[in-house]
């Protein structure tokens, strides 16, 4: 069985997939959109807004795991508050581009079926945009829900990374305040020494 500290890591692998593709194709977009339309003055806002998105998860999601990985699972800057607020921040962002980018869906069909590159480029990019905002939204729930669930709402349980309370974390006992030792917290078998005679 696959541990919920690792489900936590491929969730955020794929989101850096969906995040590379999707600002990449958004960026494709706003290259085709400027040298097709490049008579008219402007920019073609939500796929900048898309671009922009795209670029700040995969550079969330990159920090996020390399922080976990290679730096500490201390580090405040991935405990689950952060991380829910960060992602929390992103699935709206996400949402707000997206959106604005899907009204021009219609756009990018005829577009394509004329012969433009950026209709196919940006049919993908709502595509995979929407992929990402689903992947954040579900990263979201999960975190919180199984946080909620299996630890309680403690702000010293929030303060921990979600590896760390999945892996090495407390649970709460229904009816007692605070975090209680858990069925799945590790345990370091110390052998007692003796204090010195004085």
């Amino acid at each position: 069985m696959v541990s919920h500290s690792s489900i936590h890591t491929i969730l955020y692998a794929v989101g850096i997939v969906l995040a590379i593709l999707t600002w990449t194709l958004s960026a494709g977009i706003v290259a085709d959109y400027n040298d097709a339309f490049s008579y008219v003055s402007g920019t073609f806002n939500a796929a900048n807004a898309t671009l922009a998105w795209g670029l700040i998860s995969m550079l969330y999601y990159i920090a996020a795991l390399a922080i976990l990985f290679f730096v500490s699972s201390y580090n405040p800057a991935v405990c689950i508050i952060a991380d829910t607020c960060c992602i929390g921040f992103l699935w709206i962002f996400g949402i707000g581009s997206v959106g604005s980018l899907s009204t021009v869906i219609s756009w990018f069909r005829v577009a394509s079926d004329y012969g433009l590159t950026f209709g196919g480029v940006g049919q993908a990019a709502v595509a995979f945009g929407w992929l990402l905002v689903f992947l954040q939204l579900g990263t979201l729930l999960y975190e919180v829900i199984f946080t909620l669930v299996h630890y309680g709402g403690s702000l010293d349980v929030w303060r921990q990374s979600f590896h760390d309370i999945t892996t090495t974390g407390t649970r709460v006992v229904r009816g007692e305040k605070g975090p209680q030792p858990g069925l799945n917290m590790a345990t370091n078998d110390v052998p007692l020494q003796t204090a010195p005679q004085v």
